[in-house]
């Protein structure tokens, strides 16, 4: 019988790699922290501003237990907001904060306007915040929008905000006002007013028209060469130890879409724009990569020595004996084309392609961060980055001979059912029309996998549908000790699962976003409608 059995689900707030506060502000540790959950009420979160959810928070245990929940975290709310460098005095200020703007009718306020910035009408005025709107920038827009934290288009990136510009200001002020995707409506401050939310956007504006002029600089010489290289003869041991301080956790492994060290196929495209522009990115940062490497301490010349470290990794196989190089454009190899999906898949009965003759482009020896290869999701990268050959993949060695005689991913899927997610192959629909056949053992070809048809229920908090979880569509390629009791404790109760657990990797995540759809296809999982319990029981199940 197929009998579902009831779980309480755990979600929580996204936790931002980089993100930190050291003695911040409590709006600004609200914006960067409890922001997700709390202005939108995502995971049954009091939401800012509402009055009677928070008035009951306080009943249960007042203000001091609302606090040591924060800082020791509760049910689906990590501790400190899964922001672990936050000290108990921030939370602390922060929960006062969000107490003043949600009607607290005690002196709570008033100790929270001692603690943080908290606005009662319009943001007092700061010294050099003389232009229209640029004091409510600074007070309620900068924490995202200076950096580009969260997918905000960072203030003077004309090209980010390009088509954002081409929807007009009107949308852009109704977007600021009312929120949109991951940005709270008014920044998460619900006491500017809509003048001043459209003066905030008017002034980021207006940063977009003084760089325009300078956006497209006069035509250099070759930036290759030693004339146009200005770091070029920096040391080579700055360079190496500005990365592996600041560069590597995402160089290393490629991880976010980074090109990583010494993949020439990777880099190619960026090489071609020229060392300068490298240099700029590095220094001002670029789509997911944040300004220095996240590192503002960094003096300018110390990043362009880090990049030049880079670029003489792509002329060598072994990193430890580089030297910088004067040219890195001739030795580039041409950019891999881009591919439509992503993940290594069960053995499939397509057969293998003959061993490949080429050896792959030379790479430095594989770090720590390289091997650690469940530390990000692999299928949430763009499509030109999905389902490349095992040896440049990220996941296979790609210094061993026998990468080399594997069958490439877009080989074995091309006679595969197609999907509209993860690595655009339907692996079930492929199970049971037979076209791969997952082995039960690793010697016997007669052994069968032991299936097991029970579904799991697991309740989410909020207006997502509750996740469905198949154990048949899970075990009839796959034996229980893969997940059991490493990954989760075969025990009701006894496994706590948040998205920001899976994001990073663990839990679900040690399969999905890898090597299983990733986590953003929501309905696959969140499949089951919400039921009451009386009506569960009645169709012959619990929830």
């Amino acid at each position: 019988m197929n009998r579902p059995i009831r779980l309480l689900a755990f979600t929580g707030a996204l936790l931002v790699a980089g993100q930190s506060a050291q003695a911040a502000e409590p709006q600004a540790v609200y914006a960067s922290t409890c922001a997700a959950c709390h202005a939108s009420g995502v995971a049954n979160a009091p939401k800012l501003g509402d009055a009677a959810e928070w008035q009951r928070r306080l009943q249960r245990g007042g203000e001091s237990a609302l606090i040591e929940t924060a800082i020791k975290g509760r049910g689906a709310m990590p501790p400190k907001g899964g922001n672990a460098a936050l000290s108990d005095a921030d939370v602390r200020a922060t929960v006062l904060f969000m107490l003043s703007q949600s009607g607290r009718p005690s002196g709570a306020a008033a100790t929270a306007a001692k603690a943080a910035p908290a606005r009662a009408a319009a943001p007092a005025a700061r010294p050099g915040a003389s232009a229209p709107g640029q004091q409510t920038y600074e007070l309620a827009c900068a924490i995202c929008h200076k950096e580009g934290v969260l997918g905000a288009p960072r203030l003077g990136d004309a090209a980010a905000w390009a088509p954002r510009v081409a929807a007009g200001a009107a949308a852009l002020q109704a977007n600021a006002i009312n929120g949109k995707g991951t940005m709270p409506p008014k920044g998460a401050n619900p006491n500017l007013r809509d003048d001043e939310v459209r003066a905030a956007v008017d002034y980021m504006l207006a940063q977009l028209q003084p760089r325009a002029a300078v956006a497209a600089p006069a035509p250099k010489a070759p930036a290759a060469t030693a004339a146009t290289k200005p770091a070029a003869a920096a040391d080579a041991g700055k360079g190496a130890s500005v990365y592996q301080a600041s560069c590597s956790a995402c160089h290393a492994a490629g991880v976010a879409g980074a090109p990583k060290i010494g993949d020439a196929a990777a880099w190619a495209a960026r090489v071609r724009t020229g060392a300068s522009a490298l240099y700029a990115s590095a220094l001002k940062g670029k789509g997911a990569m944040p300004a220095k490497g996240g590192n503002a301490a960094l003096a300018d010349a110390d990043v362009r020595a880090a990049v030049d470290f880079m670029l003489a990794q792509l002329q060598v196989a072994n990193a430890a004996d580089a030297k910088p190089a004067p040219t890195v454009a001739a030795q580039s190899a041409p950019a891999v084309a881009a591919q439509p999906a992503p993940a290594t898949p069960p053995a499939a009965s397509a057969p293998a392609p003959a061993p490949r003759a080429a050896a792959p482009v030379a790479v430095a020896a594989p770090s720590a961060a390289q091997s650690e290869v469940n530390a990000f999701n692999r299928l949430l990268r763009p499509p030109g980055k999905r389902n490349l050959p095992p040896a440049q993949d990220g996941i296979h060695d790609p210094t061993n001979d026998g990468t080399l005689q594997l069958q490439a991913p877009l080989d074995a899927y091309a006679a595969l059912p197609r999907s509209a997610s993860g690595n655009q192959v339907d692996w079930v629909r492929a199970l049971q029309e037979k076209r791969i056949a997952p082995r039960a053992d690793r010697v016997d070809p007669k052994a069968e996998m032991t299936v097991m048809d029970l579904n799991i229920v697991r309740e989410v908090k909020g207006s997502m549908p509750d996740v469905l979880f198949p154990h048949k569509q899970h075990t009839e390629w796959l034996d229980c000790a893969n997940c059991h009791p490493a990954i989760f404790v075969p025990q009701k109760g006894a496994n706590q699962i948040s998205m920001a657990a899976i994001l990073l990797g663990q839990k679900c995540g040690v399969c999905h976003g890898k090597v299983a759809f990733p986590v953003s296809e929501c309905r696959l999982c969140h499949q089951r409608k919400k039921v009451g319990a009386q009506t569960a029981a009645a169709a012959g199940g619990q929830r």
